[in-house]
């Protein structure tokens, strides 16, 4: 739930800083990656229930910096007629890489714990970050 209240604020957020946040697209994507595996770190560093539940809701709206403008980089680079398909191929790779994503995570998590995971999520965002950094002339 907090998780989705950051989500609802995020939204917000974007709203209202939206010009900026379209000038800037790149950034905001590898910003909030970077924030949410710091996030990540918080509440590894600090195993208290208050401060997931706040990283929780402050990884909810530094989402919303990667997911936004990442929809708008796809409008922008597909043609109008495409992105109905180009959208609905995405959301069927989505739902197949979370499902897969959280198998293996689980799996994971049973075998080595719950610090390995996030960890290793925290390793991914820095890693995915990195790749928006390097290919950024891409998205631009």
């Amino acid at each position: 739930m907090t998780y989705s209240v950051g989500i609802t604020l995020g939204g917000l957020l974007v709203f209202k800083i939206s010009e900026k946040l379209l000038e800037r697209k790149v950034y905001s994507m590898m910003t909030s990656l970077v924030l949410t595996a710091s996030l990540i770190l918080v509440i590894l560093i600090i195993p208290n229930s208050m401060v997931f539940l706040t990283c929780s809701v402050l990884i909810g709206i530094v989402s919303q910096l990667k997911e936004i403008p990442e929809i708008t980089i796809l409008q922008e680079n597909i043609p109008e007629k495409q992105m109905v398909n180009i959208r609905s191929v995405f959301e069927i790779i989505s739902v197949i890489r979370f499902g897969m994503l959280l198998l293996v995570m689980s799996f994971i998590t049973q075998k080595f714990g719950i610090t390995v995971s996030f960890l290793l999520a925290t390793i991914s965002l820095l890693i995915e970050a990195g790749l928006i950094f390097k290919y950024k002339k891409y998205f631009a």
